[in-house]
């Protein structure tokens, strides 16, 4: 019986808040893209950006479920002040091929450590419980990669550090927890980053309702098409694929208004 339990258990990962809301991937820049902006005024007239540099591209769908995939190391290791990986760990947590997906993986990483972000007036400091002014930082401060040799070759043994913004808010226990199972169930990109953000509205519901003006939406995810028609349709996909995960029971879409409800 207690083996069937444990079996049971949900397998669980977090998020720091500010980066469930915040735009901080990207699924519609060309590989090798070194910037992206985004830019947005609130209804109290508050102008908001927020930019990413990157010397090695922009962080996409990989980089995503990488981040995901360390998140759940760092609970599974008593959430420390640092993660130590191994790209065969990261492999084996997405369900992907060690050996096929390694090279992927550390490109991943080295990408996580290069980027740049900016955020202008919509970073969160749970500790000060206010908005701050100007935040930089990479989503890992310093990493540290290694190969360590045991019999029969050799082994990657690597430690990634929060940047101190993050690691203030997650020490106060700033961020919310996520299935991690559900997440590598759905369809890979935006459908997973769709999940992660409605995960962090889902208390905004009204009898079970979440309802978003679809303009928002586009920029939470983000999705910066310029064709209209095609973001519409990457949405709608995304959706089918909450819907097929049973994850969400039904979309709709007012044309009028256009808003749409979850």
């Amino acid at each position: 019986m207690k083996k069937t339990q444990e079996k049971q258990k949900p397998q669980l990962y977090c998020k720091e808040k500010n980066l469930l809301q915040l735009p901080v991937f990207c699924f519609e820049k060309p590989n090798g893209q070194e910037k992206s902006e985004i830019f947005w005024e609130e209804e109290d007239g508050q102008k908001c950006q927020i930019i990413c540099h990157s010397s090695h591209g922009i962080p996409g769908s990989l980089e995503q479920d990488v981040y995901a995939a360390c998140m759940r190391l760092w609970i599974l290791q008593g959430m420390k002040r640092f993660i130590e990986v191994q790209y065969s760990d990261i492999a084996i947590i997405l369900n992907l091929n060690p050996t096929h997906w390694r090279t992927k993986i550390k490109k991943a990483l080295f990408k996580l450590g290069d980027t740049r972000y900016e955020f202008t007036e919509c970073f969160i400091d749970a500790k000060q419980r206010s908005i701050r002014k100007t935040v930089h930082f990479s989503l890992f401060d310093t990493t540290e990669f290694q190969n360590e040799s045991k019999k029969g070759g050799k082994w990657n043994k690597n430690k990634l550090y929060f940047p101190d913004d993050l690691k203030i808010n997650l020490e106060q226990k700033y961020y919310q927890w996520l299935d991690f199972q559900l997440y590598t169930s759905i369809k890979s990109g935006v459908p997973r980053r769709l999940y992660e953000f409605l995960e962090k509205r889902r208390y905004h519901h009204v009898e079970g309702t979440f309802s978003i003006g679809e303009e928002k939406l586009f920029r939470w995810i983000p999705l910066i098409n310029k064709n209209i028609r095609m973001r519409r349709k990457t949405l709608k996909d995304a959706v089918e694929a909450l819907i097929a995960v049973q994850y969400l029971a039904e979309y709709q879409w007012d044309k009028k208004s256009k808003v749409c409800s979850f």
